[in-house]
């Protein structure tokens, strides 16, 4: 399993993200979505496959190193 954490500015942000890894990237794994205090939306993934730091640079919100 690859594990990678995004924050997201907001709702919209994540949603698309989670759409462009599903669909386009063929994610398949776990994800964890949760609001933060702060407004900010935060994705905890669990996927069985890893991928590039191209498709991070392709998709929506930032990447969050653990």
């Amino acid at each position: 399993m690859f594990s990678f954490t995004m924050v997201f500015e907001d709702e919209q942000q994540m949603r698309e993200c989670r759409r462009l890894l599903t669909d386009r990237y063929s994610f398949t794994g776990e994800m964890t979505l949760r609001r933060r205090e702060n407004g900010e939306w935060l994705m905890v993934a669990h996927s069985e496959k890893r991928f590039r730091d191209s498709t991070f640079e392709k998709i929506p919100g930032r990447r969050q190193d653990e």
